[in-house]
């Protein structure tokens, strides 16, 4: 049990979020009560994104503490592999490929072993040295390695094919699963419920699923959810939406609104 001063840190956790549109940091401390606290950071939109994070870090003292574990999430473009196509050599030019980038960006990846995937993301060199360099304990997730890890268990409850719309900040995520077998996953930026609408219905009839038997999901941050559920009955049979304190056994890290629905899947279900 690793002991620092009078400070106990096994399993004391910090998950950083990344995003252009604010930060986040998510502290759990399991032997405290209250065990978790939730903290925003607004970004300034004028400077770069290095800048913002040391301003961050600068400002939210409980960053300065020692962890037993730092998960940092990167909210940004991805690219998928198939785990047996994966190859390390060839990370940069597959991901370069999808998603042309501009130098001083670095190259990660998620091995999901659940999902039998992997998964491509970037961040900027600049904040990639500032996090290693502060913690020497930080793993890096694209924001949809928990989400697709969670959901892979998730979609084998029952034998229909599930289409799932995650929404995080402005963006939507959308992934189908057959049998717990991922068969779709895309991200959208959505400003209004028009938007999410046009995008689930679109990728639900070019997928072929059933109306009256297939199951779309909603979860995360949903905007106006009464009125995108009543529009959704209208075209499929099977709508629902997940409770995240039901989903996650009432953690107190599910039952607070302003955590996304990824930093609550990687802290409740892992990768």
């Amino acid at each position: 049990m690793q002991v620092t001063g009078n400070n106990l840190i096994y399993n004391k956790s910090l998950s950083i979020r990344l995003c252009t549109g604010g930060f986040s940091f998510s502290i759990h401390t399991p032997q405290d009560k209250p065990s978790f606290r939730f903290i925003p950071y607004n970004v300034d939109p004028t400077i770069s994104m290095a800048a913002n994070l040391k301003k961050a870090l600068a400002q939210t003292p409980e960053t300065h503490h020692p962890y037993h574990s730092v998960q940092v999430v990167v909210d940004g473009p991805v690219s998928y592999i198939s785990f047996e196509q994966f190859e390390e050599e060839n990370v940069d030019t597959i991901f370069n490929f999808s998603h042309p980038t501009e130098e001083g960006k670095k190259i990660l990846y998620n091995i999901l072993s659940r999902t039998n995937m992997v998964v491509l993301f970037s961040i900027d060199k600049s904040v990639y040295q500032i996090l290693t360099e502060q913690y020497n304990n930080v793993h890096f997730y694209a924001s949809e390695s928990p989400l697709l890890e969670h959901l892979q268990e998730r979609s084998k409850r029952r034998e229909t094919r599930k289409m799932y719309a995650i929404f995080l900040t402005s963006k939507m995520h959308l992934f189908i699963y057959d049998n717990g077998k991922l068969q779709f996953a895309n991200a959208f930026s959505c400003l209004d419920i028009n938007d999410a609408l046009y995008f689930m219905l679109q990728a639900w009839q070019i997928q072929g699923l059933d109306q009256r038997k297939d199951e779309l999901t909603l979860g995360g941050q949903i905007p106006a959810r009464e009125s995108i559920v009543a529009e959704l009955h209208n075209y499929i049979q099977q709508v629902y939406i997940i409770n995240p304190s039901s989903e996650f056994n009432r953690s107190e890290i599910a039952k607070d609104s302003n955590v996304t629905y990824d930093i609550q899947s990687l802290l409740l279900c892992g990768i």
